[in-house]
This record gives C-alpha cells, sequence and structure tokens, in this order.
C-alpha cells in the first residue's frame, strides 16, 4: 500500500465497489414488489453491499495474509453480484444496457483486486 493511502475510501477499488453499490441499489427500488423481485433483490443487494464492507474490514488489517483474505473474498463477492446481475437480466428485470454498465464495473472490481491481491502475495516471497 502506498503512503498516501490514509483510509480504505482513498483507495480506487473500494470507489468502484461503492458505484457499483450505488448502482444496484437504485436498479434494486425498480424491481417489482413480489416473491421473484424482492428475494433476488436481496441477494444483489447482499452480495454487493459485501465487497466494499471486506476491501474496508480487509484495509484495516494492513499487510499480509489477513488482508489478502478479505480482498479475496470481495473478489468473490464481486463475481456473486455479476451473477445476480445475470439472472436479473435473463429474467427480464434488467435491460442490457445497465446490465452492461453494471457487469463491466465488476468486471473491473474482480480484476483490481485480483491483481491486489496477486501484488500482496507476490511482495511476501
Amino acid at each position: 500500500m502506498t503512503e498516501y493511502v490514509q483510509n480504505f475510501r482513498d483507495l480506487q477499488v473500494w470507489q468502484k465497489a461503492h458505484k457499483l453499490l450505488l448502482s444496484v441499489a437504485e436498479i434494486i427500488d425498480k424491481l417489482p414488489d413480489n416473491p421473484k423481485g424482492r428475494i433476488l433483490g436481496q441477494q444483489l443487494l447482499r452480495s454487493a453491499s459485501s465487497i466494499g464492507a471486506n476491501i474496508a474490514e480487509g484495509f484495516g488489517r494492513r499487510q499480509g495474509k489477513e488482508m489478502e483474505y478479505f480482498f479475496f473474498i470481495a473478489k468473490g463477492s464481486s463475481l456473486e453480484t455479476e451473477n445476480w446481475l445475470l439472472v436479473l437480466r435473463d429474467m427480464g428485470f434488467l435491460d442490457n444496457k445497465n446490465f452492461l454498465k453494471l457487469e463491466g464495473l465488476c468486471q473491473e472490481v474482480t480484476k483490481m483486486l485480483g491483481a491486489f491481491v496477486h501484488k500482496s502475495q507476490s511482495r511476501r516471497k
């Protein structure tokens, strides 16, 4: 981690994860108020909110295997979020334009987290 990063909010990956969560929250507000819409919305919100939360917790560990662990969990949550977005699109709850925008953001977060974990692991070797 570089010295100018004082807080998890300074991390670009957290900023992108936060943007993803805010975008997901807007989508959830538009889902139908029926069992399918509520369940899918809860799953999507849970996975999307987990990304930034795990980045923040990992940042609190500052270095080493514990930090990598939380960043790795955040990466998994990003992939899970992408999965729920696919489900929403395929069920007709999310148009393709919004899906592509959110999918791209998920993939960017996933790649950033993977690179961060890889770099951290390389430093320890």
